[in-house]
């Protein structure tokens, strides 16, 4: 028989990712236990007796990254970090006999210790993969690397990790379909996998839709993206798209690294690269644009594509976005294929054509966005933990 009492639930995370807001979810809820965490702050929504910071790590990770990050074993560091904060929350989880039972929650590729040792003492245990499975992950990167003319240098003990996380697990927590099917694919058991979207602060954002029935030096045709990774977030295929189509009282603003097969494009008037910003710089950035393109190659979930329709933007991403899911096509923006840069080309052409149909757009990305909330995330969690009480 299946409980329907909420577990008391542990939240681990090597950093910050989603997991700081299903803590305060949590809590809200009455059923966090305790955030295990190396974020070197106060965590918005967890009260000081429930979380645990192992900061101090962060501090000597960053220091090791100074020194010996131009010999290129940035990886090597992540890896010594991650594994020596799994071992500290290994070995303080705390046994419970309490009813509906007790849950570890835990980020990919730093739980294997932690997920182990909770197993042993009565845990039910998640492991949480933002990505799709490292292994499906490595091939299409390998691929991006060779068409853009660099070398992508993969961790094999990253993908075994991973695998092996998820096969002491006794569930795999995935933010899309895409992520699903990489798991599903390589053997999985489908009822093993539980997808479950990410959420967002739709308060924290306030859209500005533009009134324009046309573009102007003063209202240009703005498009963002934001993103990290030059190899994954495609950044070439968005420039070389804004390359062909030339538009005018148009700019272009990217936030992401470059890959060097773009940099040219990034001469182009108009073309704006950005450093990385403080969170609410960013928040600006969504609410000064007019469109948000995310032409990843690979990506879970991409929480900036919701964050960006909380802000009424129109999206145009790509098929292996988990959060393209949530879109209709022709309503809230425009999915496309990956490295297609012709249909790129088109979506922003068709939005910069149509003013009035790019506000409307922008409203049903906003009214989208707003159903897709945190609290909606937290209670979607609690109800996969309690369906695998028995």
């Amino acid at each position: 028989m299946t409980s329907s009492k909420a577990p008391t639930v542990d939240v681990s995370v090597y950093g910050k990712f989603a997991a700081h807001r299903l803590a305060a979810e949590l809590e809200k809820a009455g059923a966090l236990h305790r955030l295990y965490t190396s974020y070197p702050r106060a965590v918005d929504g967890v009260p000081s007796e429930h979380l645990k910071n192992y900061s101090a790590l962060k501090v000597l990770e960053r220091l090791c990254l100074e020194t010996v990050g131009r010999f290129g074993l940035q990886e090597r560091v992540w890896e010594l970090f991650g594994d020596t904060y799994d071992a500290i929350v290994a070995k303080v989880l705390e046994p419970s006999d309490l009813d509906g039972g007790k849950v570890l929650h835990a980020m990919a590729s730093q739980s294997l210790k932690s997920i182990r040792r909770a197993s042993s003492i009565g845990y039910r245990t998640f492991v949480d993969s933002a990505c799709p499975h490292p292994a499906f992950k490595m091939q299409l990167l390998t691929e991006e690397a060779e068409l853009m003319g660099e070398r992508f240098r993969g961790s094999q003990r990253w993908v075994d990790a991973v695998s092996a996380e998820c096969d002491a697990a006794d569930r795999i927590v995935v933010p899309s379909i895409y992520s699903y099917n990489s798991f599903v694919d390589l053997g999985y058991p489908a009822d093993k996998v539980v997808q479950v979207p990410l959420g967002v602060d739709a308060a924290e954002i306030t859209p500005r839709l533009s009134n324009s029935t046309s573009w102007t030096p003063e209202r240009p045709f703005t498009v963002l993206m934001v993103g990290t990774s030059a190899l994954r977030k495609g950044a070439f295929y968005l420039l070389s798209a804004w390359e062909r189509l030339r538009l005018r009282n148009a700019r272009l603003i990217i936030r992401c690294d470059i890959p060097a097969r773009a940099k040219p494009y990034t001469r182009i008037a108009g073309v704006e690269i950005v450093a990385a910003v403080p969170r609410r710089e960013l928040v600006r950035l969504y609410e000064k644009s007019t469109v948000f393109c995310f032409p990843s190659v690979d990506d879970g979930f991409g929480l900036v594509v919701l964050e960006a329709m909380a802000a009424g933007l129109p999206v145009v991403t790509t098929r292996h976005v988990g959060a393209s899911e949530l879109i209709t096509q022709g309503q809230e923006g425009f999915v496309v294929p990956i490295r297609d840069i012709d249909a790129i080309a088109e979506s922003l052409q068709r939005l910069y054509d149509n003013p009035t149909l790019t506000r409307r757009m922008g409203e049903a990305a906003r009214q989208l966005a707003l159903q897709y909330t945190w609290k909606r995330y937290g209670a979607t969690m609690i109800a996969a933990y309690i369906a695998t009480a028995s």
